[in-house]
């Protein structure tokens, strides 16, 4: 059965990446939150063996596929190693226990595995400005509150789906993944925003300046590291931060790579302790 999702917001980016992909097919995908589904549709026609999940399986559309009632904040109700491809698009600015739900992903992707995640963007211009005069990522919107924190709730359950109160910025995103055992394959160019661009030219010398002195800082620190380590971590972020993806996109869209399970990764973040 064919459905005509309007290609609009991050989906038009997710749909075109997911088009030049040639590799899905017997691949088993994981697409979660699914939504409306539109995104399962997608995998399912690349040949992918899908499976949907999402907190309001009421919300998903497909008559051809099924979607489980699945509460990622409680797990990933999936054996360990069981996907090759994940998504989870505009979720993560959903979950309280952000790095709770990262693990769970690479708990369930197969080593080499790939998360697709996006999310709007609080690292571009218009975001970093709008925070700093009204702690909310657009200057017409205000801070997140009760009042708008909520947006669904489970009948006969005490469980609550929230809005935007945790929208997450690149870098913090970024470490979280690392806590979970991904590194960063590709970080895409998604919808510009034209105020961004508007800014861009008046702020990006700041951005630059400002992003120096850290970077200087802790090329002098951190000394228990190897240098080299210490320093790819440190390009990673400062390129990150001067990124005209990071500075112009209103949406973040990153695909990360899982290259290690949650024991090695311990056992990484444990060698960079200070003892």
């Amino acid at each position: 059965m064919n459905y005509n999702f309007p290609k609009t917001g991050i989906y038009k980016y997710v749909a075109r990446y997911l088009h030049s992909r040639d590799d899905l097919a017997g691949k088993k995908a994981l697409d979660c939150p699914a939504g409306d589904g539109r995104t399962s549709y997608l995998l399912n026609k690349k040949g992918a063996s899908v499976v949907s999940g999402d907190l309001f399986p009421e919300f998903f559309k497909l008559n051809d596929l099924k979607c489980e009632e699945v509460d990622i904040s409680n797990g990933l109700p999936f054996p360990d190693e069981t996907f090759d491809f994940a998504v989870c698009q505009e979720g993560i600015e959903h979950f309280p226990n952000q790095l709770f739900v990262l693990q769970e992903f690479a708990r369930v992707l197969k080593r080499n595995g790939e998360l697709l995640i996006t999310a709007p963007s609080i690292s571009h211009l218009r975001a970093k400005l709008s925070h700093v005069f009204v702690e909310s990522e657009y200057y017409k919107r205000s801070a997140p509150s009760e009042l708008d924190g909520v947006w669904f709730s489970k009948k006969n359950a005490n469980q609550l789906y929230f809005g935007h109160v945790f929208l997450i910025n690149i870098q913090k995103l970024r470490t979280l993944s690392v806590f979970s055992g991904f590194e960063i394959s590709r970080v895409f160019r998604t919808e510009i925003g034209i105020t961004s661009i508007l800014l861009f030219p008046i702020f990006y010398p700041f951005v630059v300046l400002l992003n120096l002195a850290p970077f200087i800082f802790y090329s002098k620190k951190l000394k228990h590291i190897p240098k080299s380590q210490r320093k790819r971590v440190m390009w990673e972020q400062f390129f990150l931060n001067l990124s005209f993806h990071t500075l112009t996109s209103k949406y973040t869209m990153i695909l990360f790579k899982k290259t290690r399970n949650s024991a090695e990764t311990i056992e990484h973040l444990k060698q960079l302790t200070r003892s």
